[in-house]
């Protein structure tokens, strides 16, 4: 089968569309990858399969979207697709149209996290909610990343006789070769030996929610801690005023894009997370990988990943009250931390870009082969 797989913009290579593409490729299917490749890094020659250029945006109100959408139709009349692999919200949203009206045989959509969730406003979740409703009658398969998502989705009429499936994300990878020692990385940063370090990473803007942390460490006495913030966006100079006004700059670094956020994380103690919105948040599935206790919020994708007083602690996405306890708990129990850690690496087994593709060539062997089923896909079977 020619099978067309759409996402939005894509700067590089990675496991979360290698996860898509190899398996798809070893069952024997021609693959073509529609995405916006305006600022991929690297050789795009070096991908295995053929990668056609579309002016796909984010922002769903970009009039470039409507060029992306008379694309995709060229591309689909152009090949002759017998299938459409979309994700992402946009992609997903054009991916599915352009199936619908091509009348594409199967058209699968992966939802990395539904923009629809508990706890958004009732107009927001109205407005979403009804929009994956409609979209739905036109989608044969619906895959999800989350318990939440998953809940939702087995709700939806999908076309024919659909079906839904729950896998593990993206995967990442279970064993990073870091490039720096902790001690190396540690001594760049300024940082010392002995101090507890909390780490996020993460676009700075208001879904991330970093501000409950530096109101949190503003009020703890111990004073060899220390928070390190990789990432940049619209936030930066916000965060940089609220850090300056408690008078943190010494013990709060913004560290900016970094192209080694792993490396910076395992010098870590501690990972922080406390997002308004994730669907399956790799980041936290990263540091469970290198061994950090994680202090998330109570938001989905997070409740997948981290067991309260197991693996972390779960708080309240604004209850400053409740990261200071956890920070403060974990701070000053090396133990504690050493056992958690342990409970993160045994947990993010499941959650590899090895089971992970296993679960997707299930898929992919299931529906490309009139079998069916709506289920959660476990990679280790």
């Amino acid at each position: 089968m020619k099978i067309l797989m759409v996402t939005n913009q894509v700067k590089r290579y990675n496991s979360g569309c290698a996860v898509v593409i190899e398996p798809l490729l070893e069952l024997g299917h021609e693959v073509f990858w529609a995405a916006n490749f305006g600022q991929f890094v690297g050789d795009i020659r070096e991908v295995s399969c053929e990668c056609c250029h579309i002016d796909i945006q984010r922002n769903p109100l970009h009039w470039k979207n409507l060029r992306a959408y008379r694309q995709l139709l060229q591309l689909i009349k152009q090949h002759q697709i017998d299938a459409i692999y979309c994700s992402t919200p946009i992609g997903g949203l054009l991916g599915r149209i352009v199936g619908w009206r091509m009348g594409v045989k199967k058209v699968i959509y992966a939802a990395h996290g539904f923009t629809f969730y508990h706890g958004a406003p009732w107009w927001w979740n109205f407005i979403f909610k009804s929009e994956e409703l409609a979209l739905a009658r036109v989608t044969d398969v619906l895959i999800t990343i989350n318990d939440e998502d998953m809940e939702a989705a087995q709700k939806f009429k999908l076309r024919g006789k659909g079906h839904v499936y729950q896998i593990g994300g993206a995967g990442v990878e279970e064993h990073y070769p870091c490039q720096k020692e902790p001690e190396q990385m540690r001594k760049e940063l300024g940082i010392p030996k002995d101090a507890i370090v909390l780490v996020s990473a993460g676009a700075l803007n208001k879904r991330k929610n970093y501000a409950p942390i530096i109101e949190a460490i503003s009020v703890l006495e111990q004073q060899k801690l220390f928070y390190l913030i990789c990432g940049e966006g619209p936030y930066y100079k916000r965060l940089k005023r609220k850090i300056s006004k408690k008078g943190l700059q010494g013990k709060i670094r913004l560290l900016g894009y970094r192209t080694d956020v792993l490396d910076v994380m395992r010098c870590a103690d501690i990972f922080v997370l406390s997002s308004f919105r994730e669907g399956l948040p790799r980041v936290t599935m990263e540091a469970m990988a290198l061994g950090l206790p994680c202090i998330v919020s109570d938001i989905r994708g997070n409740r997948d990943l981290i067991t309260q007083g197991e693996n972390g602690y779960i708080c309240e996405a604004d209850n400053i009250r409740q990261y200071e306890e956890a920070i403060c708990r974990l701070a000053e129990d090396g133990c504690l931390r050493e056992k958690m850690g342990r409970s993160n690496v045994g947990k993010l087994r499941t959650y590899t870009t090895k089971v992970v593709r296993q679960q997707m060539y299930g898929i992919f062997s299931t529906e490309f082969s009139g079998e069916s089923g709506d289920k959660s896909i476990d990679g280790n079977e």
